[in-house]
């Protein structure tokens, strides 16, 4: 009995030992941040993609100069994106309200903090682009950008969003694909450390 026992626990040690070896085999091997960031955006897609459906902003936007747009009274600052894509903040395709659920939620949420860190502005989206490898063109962009919580947390969070022009074809540039886009796809990715 014991022979036996002691032949079913070694052969489960090495079992389990060969199951975690596989499993590990499995997982890519990245030479920079870059392609491991690549890599989690793709799973990102295949395992939580659903098409969604937002709406234009419906309220007034106020563009108040090249980094700073006034969505009614929600204020969000953009750096470090280029001109053809800050269309999509000023055509109200992605705005605040989106991620903080309204003007009444981002008071809420920021009640008790200094008002020092304040102002009214406490999103900042920066390192905008587009996700050409997972586009689906022509009618689907994808794209990437971090978002700094003023307030909450000095590390950004890596969000991801995908717009869809039923129009567009392969000749449809990025200004004109963006004019007439909608947003259907809305995820956090990961925070970055």
């Amino acid at each position: 009995m014991r022979t036996i026992t002691t032949i079913l626990l070694i052969s489960l040690f090495f079992s389990a030992n060969c199951q975690e070896t596989k499993t590990r085999e499995k997982e890519p091997t990245f030479k920079n941040q870059g392609e491991q960031e690549d890599y989690g955006a793709k799973k990102l897609f295949e395992e939580n993609y659903k098409v969604e459906n937002y709406k234009r902003f419906e309220g007034k936007i106020l563009v108040l100069n090249d980094t700073i747009i006034k969505y009614d009274e929600e204020i969000l600052e953009i750096k470090f994106i280029g001109k053809e894509l800050k269309t999509i903040f000023e055509k109200g395709i992605f705005y605040p309200s989106i991620i903080t659920g309204g003007w009444e939620e981002s008071k809420r949420r920021i009640e008790g903090l200094d008002p020092k860190i304040l102002s009214r502005k406490n999103l900042m989206i920066t390192d905008f682009e587009e996700l050409s490898f997972l586009s689906k063109p022509p009618k689907v962009k994808r794209f990437r950008f971090w978002l700094f919580d003023i307030g909450y947390s000095g590390n950004p969070s890596v969000y991801f969003i995908e717009l869809t022009n039923d129009n567009a074809t392969s000749e449809t540039n990025l200004e004109t694909f963006i004019n007439g886009a909608r947003l259907t796809f809305f995820r956090k990715g990961w925070r970055i450390i």
